[in-house]
This record gives C-alpha cells, sequence and structure tokens, in this order.
C-alpha cells in the first residue's frame, strides 16, 4: 500500500475534506479527512482536531471516515481510497490488517461494527462514489469503541482479481451495520493509520507501529464475509 501511514503530504491540510494532501489517498465516497501535525488548523492538527485527540498510530499523520452517520442522510459513508503499488495477483492469499480509533469529540463517538478492507479496480472518487453493498474483503464483526488505544483490524483472503486499489470504510448499510450510543450524536467517525497488505503472514500480524500505540484488541476475521461461516477472535 503506497504511502500506507499517510506520512507523505502533497501539502499540509489547512481544513477538513482534503484527504488528497496525504500523497496517492482521495475520498472514494463522502469527503474523508487527513490530519497531520505540519497543519496549524484546529480543524486538521495532531494530535488535537476538530473530531477530538489522538496520536497518531506511528508517525505524524492519520486519515479518518465516517462509518455511521445519523444527520438524515440514509446510507451516507466515506471511503479512503488509493492506487496500489502493484496490482493484486490473483489466486493469491494476502493478508491484511489496518487501524482505527473512534473519535473522542461527543458528537461524533456513536461507534459502530463493519470496519472493512476492500479492493477494486473501478477508480471512485467524490463524484462517482463506491457503492455500499453490503460486501467487503475483511471487515470487524466487532462494534469498535476503543477511542483511547488504536484497535487493530486484520484478516485474509484470496485474491479473485487483480485489484489495483484498496479502500477502507463501513461498506454495508445502515439496517446490517451495528451501532450503539447516544441518538442525538451524528455519527461513529474514525481515525485511520498503518494500512498492511502482504503475502507474508509475520508481515502483517508484526505490523504494530509505534510499541506504546499498540492496538488494545485484535479482530481477526476468516474467510472472507461471503462464506457462510466468520470466525473471530478478540483478545485484550
Amino acid at each position: 500500500v503506497l504511502n500506507n501511514e499517510f506520512e507523505d503530504t502533497s501539502f499540509c491540510p489547512s481544513g477538513l475534506d482534503q484527504l488528497n494532501a496525504a500523497t496517492g489517498w482521495r475520498s472514494y465516497a463522502g469527503t474523508a479527512d487527513y490530519f497531520h501535525t505540519c497543519s496549524f488548523s484546529m480543524f486538521s492538527r495532531v494530535p488535537s482536531n476538530f473530531f477530538g485527540y489522538q496520536q497518531p498510530s506511528s508517525g505524524k499523520a492519520y486519515a479518518s471516515f465516517y462509518a455511521y452517520y445519523t444527520g438524515g442522510n440514509p446510507n451516507y459513508r466515506e471511503f479512503v481510497g488509493s492506487l496500489l503499488a502493484a496490482p493484486l495477483v490473483s489466486g493469491t492469499k494476502y493478508f491484511i490488517s489496518f487501524k482505527v480509533a473512534l473519535a473522542n469529540a461527543h458528537d461524533y463517538s456513536r461507534s459502530c461494527n463493519n470496519l472493512c478492507i476492500k479492493f477494486t479496480n473501478w477508480d471512485y472518487w467524490y463524484s462517482w462514489p463506491a457503492p455500499v453493498n453490503n460486501w467487503a474483503h475483511v471487515y470487524s464483526p466487532l462494534v469498535v469503541s476503543d477511542t483511547l488505544n488504536w484497535t487493530r483490524i486484520s484478516g485474509s483472503f484470496t485474491a479473485d482479481s487483480n485489484y489495483t486499489r484498496v479502500m477502507v470504510g463501513n461498506f454495508f448499510d445502515d439496517a446490517s451495520t451495528t451501532s450503539v450510543g447516544d441518538p442525538t450524536q451524528y455519527g461513529a467517525y474514525f481515525y485511520l493509520d498503518d494500512i498492511c497488505v502482504s503475502t507474508d503472514s509475520a508481515f502483517c500480524a508484526n505490523y504494530m507501529g509505534v510499541p506504546e500505540m499498540e492496538a488494545s484488541f485484535d479482530v481477526s476475521v476468516f474467510p472472507n464475509p461471503f462464506s457462510t461461516q466468520t470466525l473471530f477472535t478478540s483478545t485484550a
């Protein structure tokens, strides 16, 4: 995954809706955001910003997205997307991990499940968003509610296409998503960092970023969500 820790910048973000400031990344749906220590804006700086307070899992930056929204637009989602460094090889097994942390500003800290990673060959963007179609390659069936620590979500799948792009978000609709919290909150807003895609199971398993910011628990999803059997583990 190119710029998988969101460290490389095309410019320092000066507000919200500037994911394209992270080199190689952009919104594949909605208006995903970007936060970096180089920013002087109260909206997009690190660690304190518009949506709360969070140190990066590693480095100086992270992206973010709405995984669930209660502001009057049913099934509104924000997807973070990028071109891969090289296409996946069809028939090859890949190991995946990424980290999320729930925002802690009150209006945005409604928790939810279905935090997903998905691969595609389509070049989506704001005006032509990726679909919410209740399917992803790896996802967490558990509700993620930790606003202090980073939660690592991991899994594996066998590529059924030579996918060229990766997306992170919640690709399940409201009816298929479990959300917990104050109904007056706008929704579940998550910070995102440290995306790993590898054919080496040990590489992503050991890719933990800064040791003191390790995830509070790990979710492993096997096999693909379209299977009739989904297994997961949660460890302290």
